[in-house]
């Protein structure tokens, strides 16, 4: 069996491998886009290290030493550009030390060893919190680890700082009114124990096992997850807040109270002021619905 991996950018695929590799660098098949092709002039594949300001290459990686980057195809393969699309086309198809290339979008890097391309995730799933780069698939990788779920979706409000896990339950008997309380506690601590603070999400959206929504690709369908918190078909869940002790706990939950217009009695004292600025901003909070309505 052979594995493709291509851009509508250009004529060809990047590479036609064998399916039948080593698994024991641990890297999933879903993340291996076949051999990094580095070819006779008509099409390469390699990882931008380092670019200009004017958005041009600056500096390939090295092959195999393992840089992560975002992924550029070049040689002749690359069109000419978007019809009728000149601001893009300028943005994408770039110059570089290796003449014309094309910026996919995507991260990955070569892996030293087997010349695999590894994908790590794309560009736009890059965000700022609060001046600190993350990466919203590490969010989901870190949540998909934990024992309660079995796939998870990102979702990240720029505007208000808040980032909202929408989690496909792992158990088929999951009870949303009675269990999400629960759920939300365990997936906020195992994201705690392995993701900085910053990255943490502060939203909890359970999905139930058989109505996990996929494209017909059989990615997550980010749109539909979306589309059913704004309908109000699945709801925001957060952790039951510790009741602060009076004294400096309650002064500082008063103040925050204030601050951000949120009730006081909803503000906990293990509460950061980011789980906080999300009872306050977070757009799709509903009290209704638990469930998702097939």
């Amino acid at each position: 069996m052979l594995q493709t991996y291509a851009r509508m950018e250009s004529v060809q695929s990047r590479r036609l491998v064998s399916s039948k590799r080593s698994r024991s660098d641990g890297y999933d098949e879903p993340s291996r886009a076949g051999k990094a092709y580095d070819g006779d002039g008509f099409a390469f594949v390699r990882v931008a290290k380092s670019f200009r300001d004017d958005g041009a290459v600056a500096e390939f990686a090295d092959p195999g030493d393992a840089n992560t980057g975002e992924i550029v195809i070049g040689g002749a393969c690359v069109c000419e550009g978007y019809l009728n699309d000149a601001a893009l086309t300028s943005k994408t198809f770039v110059d570089s030390p290796l003449g014309r290339v094309y910026r996919s979008g995507d991260v990955g890097f070569v892996h030293a060893a087997s010349g695999d391309l590894i994908l790590l995730g794309r560009i736009d799933r890059r965000v700022k919190i609060r001046g600190n780069r993350v990466e919203l698939d590490d969010i989901e990788a870190a949540l998909k680890n934990c024992a309660l779920v079995a796939d998870a979706a990102i979702a990240f409000d720029a505007t208000a700082q808040v980032i909202t896990a929408h989690a496909r339950v792992k158990a088929p008997t999951f009870d949303a009114t009675t269990e999400a309380w629960m759920y939300a506690a365990a997936c906020e601590f195992h994201c705690r124990s392995t993701l900085p603070k910053h990255a943490t999400p502060s939203n909890f959206v359970f999905i139930t096992h058989d109505n996990w929504p996929l494209t017909s690709s059989g990615k997550v369908d980010r749109v539909t997850l979306d589309s059913w918190l704004r309908q109000g078909k699945t709801r925001v869940f957060r952790p039951d807040a510790v009741t602060p002790e009076r004294g400096l706990e309650s002064i500082v939950a008063r103040a925050w109270s204030a601050a951000l217009g949120v009730d006081a009695a909803a503000i906990g004292a293990l509460d950061s002021i980011d789980q906080v600025r999300s009872i306050h901003w977070s757009p799709y909070d509903r009290v209704g619905v638990v469930n998702v309505v097939p």
